[in-house]
């Protein structure tokens, strides 16, 4: 577990949202974008071909 890799990832990761134009959504409504994130999992379980979408 090296520690400056986590955070790197965290923040690419982050940036992601701020790119996608995520990041109006306060902190305290985190829980939106998990809601989101965990949509978008089960979308990818049912239909995986659904990620050649995004490519």
């Amino acid at each position: 577990f090296d520690r400056k890799a986590d955070a790197r990832k965290k923040i690419m990761l982050g940036g992601l949202f701020v790119k996608a134009g995520l990041d109006y959504l306060h902190p305290d409504n985190a829980h939106i974008l998990y809601g989101m994130l965990l949509d978008c999992k089960e979308q990818l379980i049912l239909n995986p071909k659904i990620i050649d979408k995004w490519k």
